[in-house]
């Protein structure tokens, strides 16, 4: 069975590489910028506290971290797991409006209304599901539910911005 995204493994990991490099939360928010993209210090000490983080932010950390997004899922069958491209010329950010793209095909798909799509999918209502559509932000366990529903990786649910 596939259980949820794990924060709590995702700080776990987060963490044992910082005190293995000898650097404080923000030496590794400093790190994560010069190679990524910034992420506060907060939003990466706040994941021991809180049930969800910012997705773009954790995008960062999974790049600095080396490891894919669905390694921090329990249960999820190896070859679903995709590590995600470094990008050479940008910052790697979720293109929310193709989240809502797949989600609407395949709510299409299967004749279904967004509030019946909402209840398929944990923590959603119709409102945000479509609120994709528009840029919404997302976060994980969040958008880890998503790519588990549509069954592809988070990589193909990112882009590579300008800012």
């Amino acid at each position: 069975m596939i259980s949820d995204f794990d924060v709590t493994l995702l700080y776990a990991v987060l963490d044992e590489k910082r005190e293995s490099l000898g650097l404080s939360w923000s030496g590794v928010a400093k790190e994560i910028e010069h190679n990524y993209a910034k992420v506060a210090v907060s939003t990466i000490k706040g994941i021991r506290e809180k049930g969800s983080v910012e997705g773009d932010g954790c995008l960062q950390m999974f790049l600095w971290l080396g490891r894919s997004p669905e390694s921090f899922v329990p249960g999820l069958v190896a070859d679903k797991c995709c590590d995600l491209e470094e990008p050479s010329n940008g910052v790697l950010r979720f293109d929310v409006p193709k989240v809502y793209r797949l989600l609407d095909a395949k709510r299409r798909e299967e004749d279904l209304t967004w509030g019946q799509m909402a209840e398929m999918i944990d923590g959603f209502t119709a409102q945000m599901l479509k609120g994709f559509e528009k840029g919404r932000r997302t976060s994980f366990p969040k958008i880890m539910r998503i790519t588990i529903l549509l069954d592809v990786p988070v990589k193909e649910l990112t882009m590579v911005s300008s800012w």
